[in-house]
C-alpha cells in the first residue's frame, strides 16, 4: 500500500510504502532492512527507527537501485571525489534531458515535425552530444566502482528519431554510429541503436534503389 506525504524518519515528502503500522519512504525502509537485516522493528517508535537507520545516513553509504531493487554500498572516499569532480558536467548533462525530453513530446505532438520545437530540440541535443567525450570518461571510471554504471544518454534517441521524421536519413544514420561507436546504444527498442542502424540503412536503401 502507497500514499503520499512526508515520512516521519526523514521528514522528506515522498511517495511512502506501508511499514509494519507506518508508512515510510522507500530510502528508509532500506536503511532499516539493512541496519536490522532479519530483526522485526517495523512496530518500533519512530525515534528507534531513526536510531536504526542513522549510519546510513552519512556518507559513506550511497543507495543503489534499479527501480525494484534497493541497496546499500559503501561509498568510498575516492568514489566521492570522482563524483564531486564530474557533478557540474552531469549536473549540464541531465539539464540537457529533462529540456529536450519536453521538447521532443511537443515536436512530435504537433501537426507537422517541422516546427520550432523540433528545430530547438535539434539544437539542444546537438549541444548535449558535445558532452558525450567527457562523461564516457566518467562512465569508464565509475564502472570501477558499480559495474552496472553507465550513462543514460537518450539525447541520441531524440535526435535520431526527429531526424528521421524530417527525411534526414544521413543526419540519423551518423547519429545512430556515433552512440555505437561510444556505446550509448540503450533506446526504447530490445536492439537499442545498432538495431536502429539496421532500419536505417535499409530504409536508405529503399530510397535510393
Amino acid at each position: 500500500m502507497f500514499q503520499n506525504g512526508k515520512c516521519p524518519t526523514c521528514s522528506k515528502c515522498e511517495v511512502l510504502e506501508k511499514y509494519g503500522d507506518k508508512y515510510l519512504c522507500i530510502n528508509c525502509i532500506v536503511k532499516l532492512n539493512f541496519a536490522m537485516s532479519d530483526r522485526k522493528i517495523a512496530n518500533s517508535p519512530i525515534d528507534k527507527l531513526k536510531e536504526y537507520i542513522k549510519k546510513y545516513n552519512s556518507n559513506d553509504y550511497k543507495l543503489i537501485t534499479d527501480g525494484r531493487t534497493h541497496k546499500f554500498v559503501v561509498y568510498t572516499k575516492e568514489e566521492q571525489e570522482l563524483d564531486k569532480n564530474y557533478k557540474p558536467l552531469l549536473d549540464e548533462h541531465n539539464k540537457f534531458y529533462e529540456q529536450t525530453q519536453m521538447l521532443y513530446y511537443d515536436a512530435i505532438s504537433k501537426k507537422s515535425i517541422d516546427n520550432q520545437a523540433t528545430k530547438k530540440c535539434i539544437q539542444l541535443c546537438l549541444e548535449d552530444i558535445e558532452l558525450a567525450n567527457k562523461l564516457k570518461e566518467y562512465e569508464i571510471k565509475k564502472v570501477k566502482f558499480d559495474k552496472d554504471y553507465c550513462v543514460f544518454y537518450s539525447t541520441f534517441f531524440y535526435l535520431i528519431m526527429l531526424y528521421e521524421k524530417l527525411g534526414q536519413i544521413d543526419d540519423a544514420i551518423i547519429m545512430c554510429k556515433k552512440a555505437n561507436e561510444m556505446n550509448f546504444i540503450i533506446d526504447n527498442t530490445k536492439s537499442g541503436t545498432a538495431g536502429r542502424l539496421a532500419r536505417l540503412l535499409k530504409k536508405k536503401d529503399k530510397i535510393y534503389n
